[in-house]
């Protein structure tokens, strides 16, 4: 049961990177038809299009990760589908903005209030019984909502930024920048997967 709800976190997570290839491609696309015509005009509307199709695609992989976080939310906080290098750079990116600072210290706050109180706990439970209670656990049950109302907040913050680029001046540059973002992020998927595989290949040599 677990493998394979392991098994749908990751392929949400390799369909999210498809679908951002075949993004790539369509705003590629669409750069290169606004480079190479003089009537900027006439693509304003289907550049809004673009951009607003590619929000409502990360939203809904949003939604889908809820979804299967309300399951088991623990692998979201420590994925193995990620490569290391995507990692470390998630662990340096939480750190980038106030907001998700404010996220990270609310984290840190319930691991010290809810975290320590249950491990002590379960040390007095095995303790005096040799084995963890129902007291055990309900404060689990508690842990993980907390954990899962945490992942919502943080993806309903990146997802908001997102949809600020509907304000952004012109549609080309919204659409510039979601070329450049899903460019990079495909880059460092890649990279951090040859990396590992260059890894493993030397352990095993």
């Amino acid at each position: 049961m677990e493998n394979n709800d392991q098994d749908s976190k990751q392929s949400c997570f390799l369909g999210w990177m498809n679908l951002q290839q075949e993004d790539l491609t369509e705003l590629l696309q669409a750069l290169n038809l606004y480079n190479n015509s003089n009537e900027d005009h006439n693509h304003a509307s289907d550049l809004k299009q673009l951009v607003y199709k590619n929000i409502g695609h990360y939203q809904e992989y949003v939604s889908q990760r809820a979804t299967l976080a309300r399951d088991d939310v623990c692998p979201y906080f420590s994925p193995r589908w990620c490569t290391s290098l995507e990692g470390s750079i998630y662990v340096v990116g939480r750190r980038m903005m106030r907001q998700e600072d404010r996220i990270s210290m609310k984290l840190a706050s319930f691991q010290e209030e809810i975290a320590d109180d249950l491990i002590a706990i379960i040390a007095k439970e095995l303790q005096a019984h040799g084995e963890a209670s129902a007291e055990v656990d309900k404060s689990l049950v508690s842990l993980l909502i907390s954990l899962r109302s945490m992942l919502e907040e943080a993806h309903n913050l990146r997802l908001n930024a997102l949809k600020e680029l509907r304000s952004i001046p012109t549609p080309i540059q919204a659409v510039d920048f979601l070329a450049t973002a899903r460019k990079l992020n495909l880059c460092v998927h890649e990279w951090g997967r040859r990396r590992d595989q260059e890894h493993e290949n030397s352990i095993m040599a």
